[in-house]
């Protein structure tokens, strides 16, 4: 991202829903000063502790629609897990009306690519039979969905837009493969923060996460591919 856009220590970033700060912290260990917007404050008073060692970093409570703008003020606007969150008519105007002429737009998410396997279809099984709300749906948690197919192109759904909107030239799409493996109790502890799941009546969930429990545990633990896809692109 700092290789397309060029930048230095002591440029200025724009980031759009922080979170917790974890790509803020990233990004602030090499020098760039940061603004982060992020509407809810509870995540924001994290961010704020996990990036108290970086005095050129600052939270905003408020989402980019509100957000009081510093036109051109920017070199990079970016956006980690989040920018699906922000209205489409709103997000390419306000993040153009940020950069300086030529700054860089950089969106990018982890997509699980957790290929076919025995495991997956015994979770499957589960799912049917546990939670078929979500086995419906098709949900993009981890090791459900994404099953490596389709790379990210300038041409797919986002790359799309962003050349759609007219704002920006010079799209690139990046991809880094990596995985991660998780015991039962850790992948039971990740599937919890997936809203879907949350909203599950009590007994269901528990139920559910005890059959995903009883399989992990069986495989001896779960590995779940990943792919981080960075979409780049520069202000007309």
């Amino acid at each position: 991202m700092l290789e397309y856009a060029r930048i230095r220590a002591g440029a200025r970033a724009l980031e759009i829903g922080a979170g917790t700060g974890k790509a803020t912290a990233a990004l602030a260990r090499r020098g760039v000063a940061i603004l982060s917007l992020e509407p809810d404050a509870r995540m924001a008073a994290v961010g704020r502790r996990n990036c108290a060692a970086f005095p050129h970093v600052s939270f905003l409570e408020t989402s980019l629609e509100e957000w009081v703008a510093e036109p051109g003020r920017f070199q990079l606007v970016f956006s980690g897990q989040a920018w699906h969150w922000v209205s489409p008519e709103v997000a390419f105007p306000r993040a153009a009306e940020a950069l300086e002429a030529g700054g860089t737009l950089a969106l990018f998410w982890n997509r699980p690519r957790w290929r076919p396997s025995a495991l997956r279809a015994a979770l499957d099984e589960v799912y049917a039979a546990h939670a078929p709300e979500i086995e419906v749906s098709g949900s993009g948690f981890a090791g459900r969905e994404h099953d490596g197919e389709g790379a990210p192109s300038v041409d797919d759904e986002q790359g799309a837009a962003i050349t759609a909107s007219g704002l920006f030239r010079d799209v690139e799409v990046r991809a880094c493969a990596w995985s991660e493996s998780f015991s039962s109790s850790r992948y039971v502890e990740l599937l919890s923060t997936h809203s879907d799941h949350r909203i599950l009546p009590e007994a269901r969930r528990e139920a559910l996460f005890d059959a995903v429990a009883g399989l992990v545990d069986a495989a001896g633990g779960i590995t779940v591919e990943y792919s981080t896809e960075l979409y780049l692109a520069r202000r007309v």
